[in-house]
C-alpha cells in the first residue's frame, strides 16, 4: 500500500522459518509489475524469497499485488514472515525510496479438519462459480453401508433416511445460479450419522452493460483524460475491471480506482479502448469506445534577425504558442545542434 504516492520499483527479501515452512511456488501471475530486474527466486535451505520489480511510469499509487508465495506448512505453530532489504520506488524520475516502515506477519498454522463432502467442480465453498454442473464426493469407510443427500437452497435441510446406495459421488446438470447447499449423512450398523453440509455458489450471467464517458475537462489535446463507468451484477457481484488500450495487454483496475480513472494515454491521435466488467464468478460484459487526443498547435516563430554577429548582439526571437507550453528553442548548424533554449509561453 503505497499510500497513495505513484512508485514504480519496489525489492524486498521475505525471510520464512525453516522448520515451519516451505515454498512450493511463486507466481508473477497476477502481479502488477511488467519488468523484473531480480526474477523471484526461493531458497528452501535458508528461509528466504527474493524479488526486484517494477513498472513504466506512471506506477501506481493504490493497494496491489506483487508476487504470490505458496507455501507449504510442515508443523503446526505460530510462525513469522519478515521483511529485509526493501526499497520502494517513487515514480518521481529520481528514484526516491519512500518506504516508511518494515512490518513483519505472523500466521498460526494448524492441522485442517478432514471434511466428508468435497467438490472437484467448486472446491471452495466461498467463492462463485460459473459451472452449473457441480459434482460433490466424499469418503467412504468400511463401516458404512449406505449413504442419503439431497441438494437445495436451505443451508439447515437433512436427507430422509432412504438409502441411495453405497457410492462415493453424485453429479448435477443445469443448476440454476444462487446459492446451493448439498447435505449428506452416512448410515453404518447403528443407524443414521449426523448430516453434513457443503455450499456451493452459482452465477452464469454476466454483469450489466455499460457505457464508458471520456471527460478531457474541455481540453481536446490532454494527454490524461479522466475515464466514468460502472456497471452492476445482480448475482455475485463485481470483482474488477479491466482495461485495454490499443493493442497494450489488458491490465487490472480495483474497485476503487474508477469513477473517475486518470488514463495513462500521452501521445496524440486515435485510440481504441475497451473496459470489461469482470464478476465474482468470473463472468464478464466489455464496452468499446475510441477516444481522441489532438495535438497541440505548432509553435510559430514570427520575428526573428536575418543576420546575427555572435558576441556583439542580443539574440532577439519571438513567436507564438499555445497557453503555458513549454518552448524548446533549437539552434543547428549542418544539421548539428549549437545550442538549446527553454521558455515558457
Amino acid at each position: 500500500d503505497t499510500e497513495g504516492t505513484p512508485i514504480n520499483a519496489v525489492q524486498a527479501v521475505i525471510y520464512f522459518p525453516v522448520d515451519n515452512l516451505e515454498v512450493l511456488n511463486i507466481s508473477k501471475d497476477d502481479s502488477i509489475f511488467s519488468l523484473w530486474v531480480e526474477e523471484p527466486v526461493f531458497d528452501n535451505l535458508n528461509g528466504a524469497v527474493s524479488f526486484a520489480g517494477g513498472l513504466p511510469h506512471p506506477g501506481f499509487n493504490e493497494p496491489e499485488n506483487l508476487i504470490t508465495i505458496e507455501f507449504k506448512a510442515k508443523k503446526e505453530g505460530a510462525v513469522k514472515l519478515t521483511f529485509d532489504k526493501a526499497q520502494v520506488l517513487a515514480d518521481d524520475g529520481q528514484g526516491t525510496d519512500i518506504l516508511a516502515y518494515l512490518k513483519s506477519a505472523k500466521y498460526s498454522i494448524f492441522q485442517e479438519i478432514t471434511f466428508p463432502i468435497f467438490s472437484s467442480t467448486h472446491p471452495k465453498e466461498n467463492d462463485w462459480y460459473n459451472n452449473n454442473n457441480p459434482r460433490f464426493q466424499w469418503n467412504l469407510t468400511p463401516e458404512i453401508i449406505g449413504v442419503s443427500f439431497t441438494l437445495d437452497q436451505n443451508k439447515e435441510t437433512i436427507p430422509d433416511g432412504v438409502s441411495e446406495g453405497n457410492i462415493a459421488s453424485k453429479d448435477y446438470e443445469n443448476i440454476s445460479d444462487g446459492v446451493w447447499y448439498f447435505h449428506l449423512k452416512f448410515e453404518n450398523a447403528n443407524g443414521w450419522q449426523e448430516p453434513a453440509h457443503y455450499k456451493i455458489q452459482i452465477d452464469n450471467v454476466p454483469p450489466h452493460a455499460f457505457e464508458v464517458v471520456v471527460d478531457n475537462a474541455g481540453d481536446p489535446t490532454n494527454p490524461q483524460p479522466n475515464l466514468y463507468f460502472e456497471t452492476n451484477d445482480d448475482i455475485s457481484g463485481i470483482s474488477h475491471y479491466k482495461l485495454k488500450i490499443d493493442k497494450e495487454k489488458f491490465v487490472n483496475l480495483m474497485l476503487a480506482q474508477v469513477n473517475p480513472f486518470s488514463l495513462f494515454v500521452s501521445s496524440p491521435g486515435r485510440h481504441q479502448l475497451v473496459v470489461r466488467a469482470v464478476d465474482q464468478a468470473g463472468n464478464n460484459v466489455e464496452t468499446k469506445t475510441v477516444l481522441d487526443i489532438a495535438p497541440i498547435a505548432s509553435p510559430q516563430i514570427t520575428l526573428w534577425p536575418q543576420i546575427y554577429v555572435s558576441g556583439e548582439e542580443v539574440l532577439y526571437i519571438e513567436g507564438q504558442a499555445p497557453p503555458n507550453a513549454e518552448i524548446t528553442i533549437f539552434l543547428k548548424k549542418n544539421g548539428q545542434d549549437l545550442k538549446e533554449w527553454h521558455a515558457l509561453s
